[in-house]
Formats: C-alpha cells, sequence, structure tokens
C-alpha cells in the first residue's frame, strides 16, 4: 500500500480529499495557472525527503535515461513563413530532455509509488480538464 502522506504535501495539497472544498480550490488554482501561463508551479508539492529519494534513483539509474533534443515553438507546430520573423509561432528554441522508463524503476522506491498514483493521476486529469488521463505503460 502506498502512503501518500510520505510523499505528497497533503496539508498543502489535498490531492486525496477529491471532494473537498480544497480540493476544488487548488484545482481551479492550477487551471487558471495552466490556462494563463500554460504551466503551472506548486512549491513544496513532493516532500523533501521524497525529493532527495527521487533524485538518488535517478543518480543511480543515469546510464538507463533515454535523451532527446528537439527544436519547436512555444506552439509546438510548423515554422510558418506567411507570418513576420519576430512572431511566436517563428521563434524555435532547444528543447533538451531525459526520460526514465517506468519499467526501469526501483520497485518500491518514492519515484515508482509517485508514478502509481491514483490520485495523482485524478489530480493531473482534472487540472487539465482531460478524461479519462492513463499512465504511460512501458512494454
Amino acid at each position: 500500500m502506498i502512503d501518500i502522506n510520505q510523499i505528497i504535501n497533503l496539508e498543502k495539497y489535498p490531492i486525496n480529499d477529491i471532494g473537498s472544498l480544497k480540493y476544488k480550490e487548488l484545482t481551479n488554482y492550477t487551471r487558471k495557472q495552466l490556462n494563463e501561463d500554460g504551466c503551472c508551479v506548486l512549491p513544496n508539492f513532493i516532500k523533501p525527503d521524497s525529493i532527495r529519494k527521487m533524485k538518488d534513483e535517478v543518480d543511480r539509474n543515469l546510464s538507463k535515461i533515454y535523451f532527446t533534443s528537439d527544436k519547436h515553438n512555444p506552439y509546438f507546430t510548423k515554422d510558418d513563413k506567411t507570418l513576420p520573423e519576430d512572431h511566436p509561432k517563428r521563434i524555435f528554441t532547444v528543447r533538451q530532455s531525459g526520460y526514465l522508463n517506468s519499467d526501469d524503476l526501483e520497485k518500491d522506491s518514492d519515484l515508482n509509488k509517485f508514478y502509481d498514483l491514483e490520485e495523482m493521476l485524478k489530480f493531473v486529469s482534472d487540472s487539465l480538464e482531460v478524461f479519462p488521463l492513463y499512465t504511460w505503460a512501458d512494454p
């Protein structure tokens, strides 16, 4: 059984209390941030001890990480040469990402537990207003 309280700061972010007023206020806040800024920052969402454990796990598995480098604009669209050169759809930046497959996560790790949290999946789904939302399943 996953003890969500060991990983997530539930006092500040009650993602396990879906019917509560605090949960509704939280998802209203995340939706507003996503709609206005395209991202949402939740300071201290994951508890410091859990962050440390997750970082340590990633460090132990650096050789298994798949790295990519992509070039994109803020809209993830192709270059539109009909627009002025300074238009946001014409400004491309390089994004580098690293991926650790879920089947490479350590079985009892906080990172694996976090990945499997139904409460987290529901919270992200409610925040993005995407229903249903599924976790990625590596073969």
